[in-house]
């Protein structure tokens, strides 16, 4: 184990005693996990590792034989273009998560709608329904089922950058989990 400390954390009407754990392994992970309850396994591992080793979720990276570099432009941190989709789904009787026909809105705006099986978009990053998935190509989908965060995909992608977990981690969390990232 790297490191623990005691704190006092608010349970809206008493406080709470918690131990925060840093760790180095998994072993030391399933020791702790058999001997105390565990509430939170937030960030996970591999967001951790990614952390140390300065690779950050939405942060453009440079992978050479010194290790991985976070790019920077103009002083700051670089964020690349990220190419986002929503679909959204409806029939005759308005939104249904097994609608027929699809509206497709493109980093906010829609681009087209029409019958669920035209559809056919290449993004980074997707929220759609059940059937609407199979028909978007993405790196991330988010399936809105699934989700929940009142947030649009735009938001979880907000979050992702800002707490600095991979949003494959954060897309199902309400924002108690990004919150509680940043403070840790």
């Amino acid at each position: 184990m790297k490191s623990f400390q005691e704190e006092y954390w608010w349970d809206g009407n008493k406080e709470v005693k918690l131990y925060r754990f840093e760790i180095e392994d998994f072993e030391a992970l399933k020791e702790i996990r058999r001997k105390v309850k565990t509430v939170n396994n937030f960030p996970s591992v591999l967001s951790q590792t990614l952390m140390r080793l300065k690779a950050l979720p939405m942060h453009k990276i440079m992978i050479d034989r010194d290790g991985v570099k976070l790019l920077e432009e103009e002083g700051s941190m670089a964020f690349p273009e990220i190419s986002y989709a929503s679909v959204e789904l409806y029939d005759w009787y308005g939104p249904s998560p097994k609608g027929r026909r699809y509206s497709l809105y493109i980093n906010g705006k829609l681009k087209e709608e029409g019958d669920i099986r035209d559809l056919k978009a290449d993004v980074d990053v997707a929220e759609c329904y059940g059937i609407s998935c199979g028909k978007v190509r993405a790196i991330v989908k988010v399936i809105k089922e699934k989700k929940r965060s009142p947030v649009s995909i735009k938001g979880l992608i907000e979050w992702s950058k800002i707490s600095r977990v991979l949003l494959r981690e954060i897309a199902y969390s309400t924002i108690g989990k990004a919150l509680t990232t940043n403070e840790l």
